[in-house]
């Protein structure tokens, strides 16, 4: 594939150089069919104080020649190439190649794409929001083509952030659009994280950044966003400011690496040593939901949803594990934790 020349509105020389306010990180494995619209939907931003760091993770495609492609027509994008080590050490690439005076850290995957407000949105609420380690925002998911995706009632998390949280009687509750500070139970316990955010630079690097023992794409960011819950309040605005693209070659597609990063994941976590007295409190509450209540809810829901799905398509492979998580559910669940699990425990984001 030859690499594309910029197009669009964007083309042109790029605005006087001036320090960027916004680090753009995408790290792209084999990502080329997807890469320009990403790279041109950054430089369609309405802010233009921006850098874009593309980390080619050790591509056999034309990613490569399509990112310096566009490094030779913008000065604001940078391109740097590794061995293939996975997404969190690509991004952590790009975060240690920032420039300086650059306070903010979006993360973009390279087959999706932000909207032209997007990190002028952002930005602003971070500036306005000193306290808030991270700014997070909606999603519309769309095809390979781009063609938006309907969405699911029965299965939420397809059409927008899910932010789980305890509600009456610990049974749990996704957070309206206007409760934007969010616990960090909703983070253990799997949803509210993704690639759509902006973080606060200074507050990233002090965690350390992504762990790179998640080579795949799958909890990186899960963990990534724990952490940070811990150091600092995350925010969430209810804007559909990014596109994600659900498609065959997604790597978040593989199974097997799904279950070691699941694995890696819950492990660490489970011996995680929290920084003070307030963080452990805060990991222990966290850890007792998410085990008496929060999975074998889970299981319930995701029996309820293959026994409907059994009803309009009957198959056994659904209704077996429909029965399977029915009863992983009932053995595991605890009433007496649902009842202590109130809302007002688990600090904001209620």
């Amino acid at each position: 594939m030859a690499a594309p020349e910029p197009t669009g509105p964007a083309a042109g020389p790029p605005p006087p150089a001036r320090p960027p306010r916004v680090t753009v990180v995408t790290p792209v494995y084999n990502g080329a069919r997807f890469l320009a619209e990403a790279i041109e939907s950054v430089r369609a931003q309405t802010l233009d104080a921006w850098e874009h760091v593309i980390v080619d993770d050790g591509s056999t495609d034309a990613s490569w020649p399509i990112a310096l492609s566009y490094a030779a027509h913008d000065s604001r994008i940078r391109v740097l190439r590794q061995a293939n080590g996975g997404v969190a050490k690509a991004r952590n690439a790009a975060l240690a190649a920032a420039h300086p005076a650059s306070a903010y850290v979006a993360t973009l995957d390279a087959d999706d794409a932000l909207a032209p407000a997007a990190l002028e949105t952002l930005c602003a609420y971070l500036d306005a929001h000193a306290d808030v380690g991270v700014a997070g925002y909606q999603f519309t998911r769309v095809d390979a083509d781009g063609a938006p995706i309907p969405g699911s009632r029965l299965r939420p998390q397809l059409e927008h952030r899910t932010r789980w949280v305890p509600g009456r009687f610990g049974i749990p509750r996704d957070l309206r659009p206007d409760e934007r500070e969010t616990p960090f139970v909703t983070f253990l316990t799997g949803s509210g994280q993704g690639p759509h955010a902006v973080f606060r630079r200074a507050v990233l690097e002090r965690i350390g950044g992504w762990d790179e023992h998640f080579r795949g794409a799958w909890h990186e960011d899960t963990d990534v966003f724990c952490r940070m819950a811990l150091a600092a309040p995350i925010h969430y605005l209810p804007d559909r400011l990014y596109r994600y693209r659900d498609h065959a070659q997604n790597s978040t597609k593989s199974t097997r690496a799904h279950a070691d990063a699941n694995a890696y994941l819950a492990a660490k976590w489970a011996a995680y040593t929290p920084d003070d007295a307030a963080q452990r409190e805060t990991l222990e509450a966290a850890r007792r939901y998410e085990r008496d209540v929060y999975v074998p809810l889970r299981h319930l829901r995701t029996a309820a949803v293959a026994f409907a799905d059994f009803v309009r398509e009957p198959a056994e492979r659904r209704w077996r594990f429909g029965v399977h998580n029915a009863k992983a559910g009932l053995r595991t669940l605890r009433v007496g934790a649902m009842l202590r699990a109130q809302p007002g425990s688990f600090g904001p984001g209620r």
